[in-house]
């Protein structure tokens, strides 16, 4: 009898129209997966009867309920896991695409994209977003990743106010066939999108688990040195069942080839306060927790639904202790904020963006003849600086 080996599995997923139902036909979409995280687990709540006779025996254990969990561990790539992100923060995605328009300058003097036609608003663009820029060949440094500056004033039809610690850039005419594009989603209440996942045993014959009704209760991310980018989403479901065929007339997508990044080509730069971080890093962590539980009810053996609680925000920064800006900030409770991009060698950006954090963590010798660490832990709050979002605590930009 052959065993199933967790190199050999399959997992794939939907996103559900209706919480915990399939959609007919589906188009399933394939994961890349790092095994380790338990495959779909149904998870079964029981009571032992408290009757007792004279034979000192317990006479049953019930079934009250059940519910459905699993942990998907994953190295960070672009476009891979958008769907994810966007169902853990919840809110409204935005996405804003100009393509190959010949209407485009960049403006030294004010550090401004301008665009002499049609408008920048309703192309989608919004204040606080990180947008890629190709296209610019008279001065090809205007070209790459850069941050639109957060206030309402600084997305107008013709203008775009750019960050100047992000994009520093130099007058280039119109003329050239510049594309910008943005995609970012933010803290909010605006979805509460679930999933169908699908895990087959392919060196198994016929062998399915399917899974009903996955939302994401947590998001994790670690970039160590010298390290691949991983995280793990945490998922609860409503329901777990095995099936001996695939999905009726599924259709399966192939997982993207997306490259994986690590922790040094695909780190440029972090940026604390709206200003570039040039302490050496050792490791950043990243935990998001939206709170989601179980709804539990009278004749429901699974979970009737998830409701939403308040996020839980927060992530480590381990620097090499060189001077007192970060530890002056913790001593005196400053508020300050992070934007921490990665971007792969093939022009696609992963950005998590913190508008307003604490900081806490004072340096630590370490032994003999090593560095002085400085390990900051950050807590997010609420920001209440954008008008299309006034209250938020994070935001992610997904460029691919």
């Amino acid at each position: 009898m052959p065993n199933a080996s967790s190199s050999r599995v399959s997992l794939r997923y939907i996103k559900e129209v209706v919480y915990g139902t399939t959609p007919s036909t589906p188009t399933m979409t394939t994961v890349r997966r790092v095994p380790g995280g338990g495959g779909l687990q149904r998870n079964s709540q029981s009571v032992t009867s408290q009757e007792a006779d004279a034979s000192r025996t317990i006479p049953d254990t019930i079934e009250t309920g059940y519910s459905a969990a699993f942990d998907y561990n994953f190295e960070l790539q672009a476009g891979a896991l958008d769907d994810f992100f966007i169902a853990a923060l919840g809110g409204t995605t935005y996405t804003a695409t100009l393509t190959a328009q010949t209407t485009i300058s960049a403006v030294n003097s004010t550090n401004t994209i301008h665009r002499s036609a049609g408008s920048f608003i309703t192309d989608g663009f919004k204040p606080g977003m990180w947008i890629k820029v190709s296209g610019f060949t008279g001065i090809t440094a205007n070209n790459g990743l850069m941050k639109i500056a957060d206030g309402d004033s600084d997305v107008t039809a013709t203008d775009m106010n750019i960050v100047l610690a992000t994009k520093a850039l130099a007058d280039d005419a119109a003329g050239e066939a510049v594309t910008i594009t943005g995609k970012m989603v933010r803290t909010g209440t605006a979805n509460q999108d679930s999933f169908t996942f699908e895990q087959e045993f392919t060196d198994l014959t016929n062998v399915f688990l399917r899974g009903v009704g996955f939302r994401p209760t947590g998001l994790s991310i670690d970039a160590t040195a010298g390290n691949v980018v991983t995280g793990t989403v945490n998922f609860l479901g409503k329901d777990v069942t095995t099936a001996s065929a695939a999905f009726t007339d599924e259709v399966v997508t192939a997982a993207g080839t997306t490259q994986s990044m690590n922790a040094t080509s695909n780190v440029v730069t972090f940026y604390e306060g709206g200003a570039a971080i040039t302490t050496l890093a050792r490791q950043l962590t990243l935990n998001i927790n939206p709170n989601v539980t179980e709804l539990r009810a009278i004749a429901n053996p699974a979970a009737a639904g998830l409701i939403d609680g308040t996020f839980d925000i927060s992530g480590a920064l381990n620097l090499f202790f060189s001077d007192l800006t970060f530890l002056n900030k913790v001593i005196n409770r400053t508020a300050t904020s992070l934007w921490l991009p990665f971007s792969d060698g093939a022009g696609k950006h992963i950005i998590f963006t913190f508008p307003k954090v604490y900081l806490s963590g004072t340096p630590k010798e370490q032994g003999q003849n090593t560095p002085v660490a400085q390990d900051l832990t950050f807590t997010a709050v609420r920001y209440t600086g954008l008008t299309l979002t006034p209250s938020i605590m994070m935001q992610i930009d997904m460029i691919s």
